[in-house]
């Protein structure tokens, strides 16, 4: 949310954030985070932070597309089996890769 002056706590308090209405095993751990902002990941290499992040992916194209940039990893036969086993095809059209 932009903010446009100076808000008292109360005026933040009662601001309608607009947040992402999650369910399952997401809801659980993750709640109903807010649609703007920036997550973080991180960990160790082979803790599986590429892919958490492709199901999160997923997870999000019930709410609109989605754009994975995979410019450190890149894509390559490792990501191209990540796809495959996460079942990626069931996104086709709302999961694009750059």
């Amino acid at each position: 949310m932009k903010l446009k002056r100076a808000y008292s706590p109360g005026e933040v308090l009662n601001m309608k954030i607009p947040r992402f209405e999650f369910s399952g095993d997401w809801q659980t751990s993750i709640g109903n985070p807010a649609k703007s902002g920036v997550w973080i990941i991180w960990g160790a290499s082979g803790n599986g932070k590429s892919s958490f992040v492709m199901q999160l992916g997923k997870e999000l194209c019930k709410f609109g597309l989605v754009l994975y940039l995979s410019y450190e990893e890149g894509v390559n036969q490792t990501f191209q089996r990540r796809m495959d086993y996460l079942k990626m095809n069931e996104v086709q059209g709302k999961f694009r890769v750059v």
